[in-house]
């Protein structure tokens, strides 16, 4: 490998770690609302890193091509307020020979990302999930508490939390009950999780039996008693985590997409979710075009026109992300949001690094 190769690829790789450090940095702070929700379910540190550590896994696919992106601008703009660029440039170097270890790099950075967002997000994800299931469910006061994680339906729960998953007070319960076509209640005023145990205090239990001329109406008064806070836990909570195609890796989601032929909306969602991660992995390669090219400045005059037309290009990029979301169940309007803007960006950084390499400011 050349020389000057070597240099640009090393000031390349040091500024990209660095990037990639610091956003992976401050997207985990940003997180800190939900690691500190789930440290609240769970008492066990080993459960709570594990959780933190699952968080690096999603944030990898966005903070790669930004990394890319930095480091590439960067490493070009040193190049010429150093006036090393001018050198290499009378030394016959073109700028697509300067530019060709950094392609290079991005094409791996590329791959590597399409990895990350085919297998090891997913399966972060998976576990993610797994997780919250597994700490969110085994207090049957949670699970009260929030009701999209009870499995019943036809159901309103309402109670006030003092304590998370430790004391409540003001139960209301209502179901409706199917086979008797009628409403039954529970309502109780206090609730404690001790040693395993759900002591309840002042319960009320409202019922109806079945008969065929008139309403037999049950109603039961308890001072106090206690069950199992497990086995409640078991009855309300929903039996497994839901498996979509975001939490498969690449082989586990082409087979759940064989046995899902002939589900249209199962489909859509593989293909969804296949333009979504192919489209990561472009994104180190096309982000990295946009650092060399618009990171290039010739003349003394220093103009501002490359800073407004890399952040517009990087708007485009990262919007259309946003944008593509909005269209799980349309994968063809899905592709186009998330594919049209790299060509674009390839035909806008190419013109520009056109008109540089032709000497124009």
């Amino acid at each position: 490998m050349p020389t000057v190769w070597k240099y640009c690829l090393s000031q390349f790789i040091k500024i990209f770690f660095l990037t990639l450090c610091g956003f992976i940095a401050l997207m985990l702070v940003m997180r800190l609302g939900d690691i500190a929700h789930f440290a609240a379910q769970s008492n066990e540190l080993g459960t709570i890193a594990l959780f933190m550590l699952y968080q690096i896994p999603y944030i990898l696919p966005v903070a790669m091509p930004i990394a890319a992106l930095t480091a590439s601008f960067i490493t070009m703009r040193q190049l010429c307020d150093s006036s090393e660029m001018t050198a290499l440039r009378a030394g016959t170097l073109s700028i697509n020979n300067i530019h060709t270890p950094i392609l290079c790099a991005a094409l791996i950075l590329s791959g590597l990302n399409f990895m990350l967002a085919s297998e090891l997000t997913p399966y972060s994800r998976m576990q993610t999930r797994k997780l919250i299931h597994k700490t969110t469910t085994t207090s049957p006061l949670f699970l009260l508490k929030k009701s999209k994680y009870v499995r019943l339906s036809d159901t309103s729960i309402d109670l006030s939390t003092i304590k998370a998953n430790k004391h409540a007070k003001n139960l209301t319960f209502i179901s409706f009950n199917k086979s008797a076509d009628r409403l039954s209640a529970i309502f109780a005023k206090d609730l404690r999780v001790k040693n395993g145990q759900l002591k309840i205090k002042n319960l009320t239990q409202l019922a109806y039996l079945p008969s065929n001329h008139f309403d037999h109406l049950l109603l039961e008064n308890q001072q106090e008693t206690d069950l199992p806070a497990e086995n409640l836990s078991l009855f309300l909570r929903n039996p497994s985590v839901r498996i979509a195609y975001d939490s498969l890796p690449w082989a586990q989601m082409r087979l759940k997409a064989v046995s899902d032929i002939g589900n249209k909306r199962y489909q859509n969602a593989f293909l969804y979710e296949c333009v979504r991660r192919t489209s990561y992995g472009m994104s180190p390669l096309t982000f990295s075009l946009i650092g060399l090219s618009f990171g290039l400045q010739i003349g003394r005059n220093r103009r501002k026109r490359a800073l407004v037309l890399t952040t517009c290009l990087t708007a485009l990029l990262l919007a259309s992300v946003l944008v593509g979301k909005s269209f799980e169940t349309k994968p063809i309007l899905a592709a186009l949001c998330y594919y049209l803007p790299h060509p674009i960006a390839w035909v806008v950084a190419w013109r520009y690094k056109n008109s540089k390499e032709r000497g124009l400011e």
